[in-house]
């Protein structure tokens, strides 16, 4: 992914998910999108596991978002001291 290339990329994101302004708007945000969602559910009660489903998407999606912040770890190899090789 490129914005994992850049090792500022990932600082600058961690600092602006670190700050209460990101984690209120996200916050307000979902409660928002849940308020939109009861609402069509009043006009539409049929669709109450099709609004859990997108709401479960949002939720994923926020965690995603603040994940970025996460700098990937390269893969390393497990020691398996039960194992010797080389006798």
């Amino acid at each position: 992914m490129r914005f994992r290339e850049s090792g500022q990329n990932i600082s600058d994101h961690r600092a602006m998910v670190a700050t209460r302004a990101f984690q209120r708007a996200c916050d307000f945000a979902q409660l928002e999108y849940q308020a939109q969602l009861a609402t069509r559910l009043m006009e539409n009660p049929g669709e109450a596991a099709f609004a859990g489903l997108k709401m479960t998407g949002a939720v994923e999606f926020l965690l995603t978002m603040r994940a970025l912040s996460e700098a990937p770890m390269p893969p390393r190899r497990v020691p398996t001291p039960n194992l010797d090789h080389t006798a």
